[in-house]
């Protein structure tokens, strides 16, 4: 049944198991399960420290997940409904990086949110791709970005993309959904996307 599928976390479930079966810690990170950590913020974060582990039997191998990741990774991928989920390192500019490298090539235009994270921008640069800005609403009442307008978007996507259309899909990439839960208008991005093709 997949609610009982889905109702398990195989990568806690071997940290938890590692970190009760753990008689010394003679390996990465130097905080020992948290003897090592700070005697003023260790309080705070004792539980999670016997969690934080490196690559060791029985925990799988980020890079080339193989166990309890790879397992992690496909219940992910089918809850979110997609393909394929990666776990990421380093934040969410890890996965603004390989997101930018993987769907854009040297000379490729690529529609991004003017308020986008910089690490999208950092990506777009390093990866040769063409930015085309597409300005957010602006929503008064709350001083804030809100989202992606139909109108001016579309407008700028013909404008920009009609007369030089590219080979492939031009990827949008927006900066949603934002610190105050807004989304973009997906069905117009799309729109946008596969009629500049």
């Amino acid at each position: 049944m997949a609610s009982d599928r889905h109702a398990r976390a195989p990568l806690f479930e071997a940290l938890v198991r590692h970190a009760q079966a753990a008689r010394g810690w003679f390996h990465v990170p130097g905080h020992r399960g948290g003897p090592g950590f700070d005697p003023r913020a260790r309080h705070w974060f004792a539980p999670l420290l016997r969690l934080d582990v490196t690559e060791l039997p029985g925990l799988d191998d980020l890079h080339q997940p193989e166990g309890v990741i790879a397992d992690a990774q496909t219940l992910a991928a089918e809850a979110f409904g997609a393909e394929e989920t990666f776990f990421l390192v380093g934040g969410s500019t890890v996965g603004n990086l390989a997101m930018v490298w993987a769907t854009c090539r040297s000379g490729d235009k690529i529609l991004i949110q003017r308020n986008s994270h910089k690490s999208v921008f950092h990506a777009v640069r390093l990866a040769g791709a063409i930015p085309v800005l597409l300005a957010p609403r602006y929503a008064a009442r709350w001083d804030v970005p809100v989202g992606v307008d139909a109108t001016c978007s579309t407008a700028r996507c013909a404008n920009t993309l009609t007369p030089k259309p590219c080979s492939s899909p031009i990827p949008p990439i927006t900066a949603w959904p934002s610190i105050w839960r807004r989304w973009p208008r997906w069905p117009m991005l799309a729109a946008c996307r596969f009629s500049s093709t």
